[in-house]
C-alpha cells in the first residue's frame, strides 16, 4: 500500500490492508518512506519487522480437583491448574489469579513469555497466610505482543480446611428406659454444617467403664435424630443410675474431621421381672472392702449422694410396697471353689450385708420409712456375669432393691 503527501508528511495508522481495502496476508513487512524537497534533493529510510498475524489465540484452563484442603495433613492439600494456550509465539506475559466467589482475588501468579504447563496452588494468599474458605475459579490472561488479550475461566472449587460444626442434644435427660411409658426412648439430635459434603459419621456408646456398648455409623449426612432404647449390641439393657460416654466422630470428603464427646445420664430404673418389681445399681462407690459410700473421692460422694436421693425419691412412689436391699459383691476366687466358699462366707456375705445396712440407713434419712425395709447380704452367689469376665464382673458389684407388695 502507499502513500502520498505534498508538504509536511501526517501520522497514520496502518490497519493491515491493502490500497484495494483487502487484509493483507499474514508475514513480515516494510515501512519505506522518502520525501524530496523543491531542489531536488531526496531521502529515503526503510523500518523493517512490521509483522502481520492474524492467527487467532485460544485460551484454555482446566483445574485438577472440585475441592481440596490445605492443612498439611497429606490429603489433597494441593490444587493444580492445567493451562493450554493455542498460540505459543509472542507471549509477552501472563497471569492466573485464585478469586473467591466474595472476597475477590486471593493469589496471583505470574510470568512470561513462557506459560508453564501446570500450576500448583498450596492454599496461600499473596502474603503467605492460608487462603480464606470457600468457593474459588482460576482466572487467566495471556497478553501478545501483537495485541491479543485472551482470558479463560475455570470450574469452581472449594477450598475448605474447617471440620464439619456439629451440635448434638440428648433428650431426655437423665433417661430410663425400663418400658414404664415415661422417658424410655433417648432421643439424639444430631446437627451437622460443613461446605463440604459429608463422607462418613460414627456414633459409638460405652459402657461406665469404657467398654462398647452400642454403636450407629453411616456415610454421607448423618440421619437428624436417632432414637436409643438403652439396648446394646447383644441385647443388654443399660445400667441403673450410671453414666454412659457418647462418642461422635464425623469427617467431610477432605478429611476435616470433627469429634464430640457426650454422656447419657440414665435415670433409676424399676423393673417388672414377673411379679416382682426390682431396681439394680452399679454406680453407688463404697471405699475398698468397707460399707462407707462417703470416704470416696468427692466426685464420687457427691454422685453416691445424688443416686441415693433420687432414690428414695423413686421409692417414695411406692409407698405400698416393702423393700428388700441385697448386697452383691464380686467374688476374687471364683476358680478355687474352697478359696471361694471360705471367701463368700467370711468376708463377701458380711461386707455386703454392712453395705445393704449402709444404704439403708441413708434412705431412712431421705425421708423412707424404716418399717418397709429388709436388708440381705448375698456376696458373689448370683453374679449378674462371670466372676472370671474381668471387663465387665464390675456389674456383679451392685446393690438391688426388691419390691414386695
Amino acid at each position: 500500500r502507499e502513500y502520498y503527501w505534498k508538504g509536511r508528511a501526517e501520522s497514520f495508522a496502518w490497519d493491515g490492508k491493502d490500497g484495494s481495502g483487502n487484509r493483507v496476508p499474514d508475514g513480515t513487512y516494510s515501512y519505506v518512506v522518502s520525501a524530496q524537497d523543491k531542489a531536488g534533493n531526496l531521502t529515503r529510510k526503510e523500518l523493517k519487522g512490521l509483522r502481520v498475524d492474524t492467527r487467532p489465540a485460544p485460551l484454555y484452563i482446566t483445574v485438577s480437583e472440585r475441592a481440596f484442603s490445605p492443612n498439611d495433613d497429606g490429603d489433597r492439600d494441593t490444587v493444580t491448574f492445567k493451562p493450554y494456550v493455542g498460540l505459543k509465539e509472542g507471549i509477552k506475559s501472563w497471569t492466573l489469579t485464585m478469586v473467591h466467589e466474595e472476597l475477590g482475588a486471593q493469589k496471583t501468579f505470574k510470568g512470561g513469555p513462557v506459560v508453564p504447563e501446570s500450576i500448583v496452588w498450596e492454599g496461600k494468599v499473596d502474603r503467605g497466610a492460608t487462603a480464606p474458605n470457600g468457593i474459588y475459579h482460576g482466572l487467566m490472561q495471556v497478553e501478545y505482543f501483537k495485541g491479543n488479550l485472551p482470558t479463560a475461566k475455570t470450574t469452581t472449587f472449594r477450598l475448605d480446611t474447617l471440620p464439619p460444626k456439629v451440635d448434638i442434644t440428648l433428650s431426655p435427660v437423665p433417661f430410663s428406659p425400663d418400658n414404664d411409658g415415661v422417658d424410655d426412648e433417648l432421643s439424639i439430635s444430631m446437627r451437622v454444617e460443613d461446605i463440604s459434603p459429608i463422607n462418613r459419621w460414627h456414633l459409638e456408646i460405652r459402657d461406665p467403664v469404657g467398654n462398647h456398648f452400642t454403636s450407629y455409623s453411616g456415610r454421607g449426612e448423618p440421619t437428624r435424630t436417632i432414637i436409643w432404647h438403652g439396648i446394646s449390641d447383644t441385647g443388654e439393657l443399660v445400667q441403673s443410675a450410671e453414666d454412659y460416654p457418647l462418642t461422635f466422630t464425623i469427617s467431610d470428603e477432605l478429611g476435616n474431621t470433627t469429634r464430640i464427646e457426650k454422656t447419657i445420664k440414665v435415670d433409676v430404673l424399676v423393673i417388672r421381672e414377673g411379679n416382682r418389681l426390682k431396681i439394680s445399681i452399679s454406680s453407688i462407690v463404697f471405699a475398698p472392702y468397707t460399707a462407707d459410700y462417703l470416704n470416696v473421692e468427692e466426685e464420687r460422694r457427691e454422685r453416691n449422694i445424688a443416686t441415693l436421693k433420687r432414690l428414695a425419691e423413686i421409692l417414695k412412689k411406692y409407698s405400698a410396697y416393702r423393700i428388700l436391699i441385697e448386697g452383691h459383691a464380686v467374688m476374687e476366687y471364683w476358680d478355687n471353689p474352697a478359696r471361694a466358699k471360705r471367701e463368700q462366707e467370711e468376708e463377701l456375705i458380711p461386707l455386703s450385708k454392712a453395705r445393704a445396712e449402709a444404704v439403708k440407713n441413708a434412705l431412712v434419712e431421705y425421708g423412707i420409712d424404716s418399717r418397709r425395709i429388709s436388708t440381705k447380704g448375698v456376696g458373689g452367689a448370683q453374679p449378674v456375669v462371670p466372676h472370671g469376665d474381668l471387663e465387665n464382673r464390675w456389674k456383679n458389684r451392685r446393690v438391688e432393691f426388691i419390691l414386695i407388695k
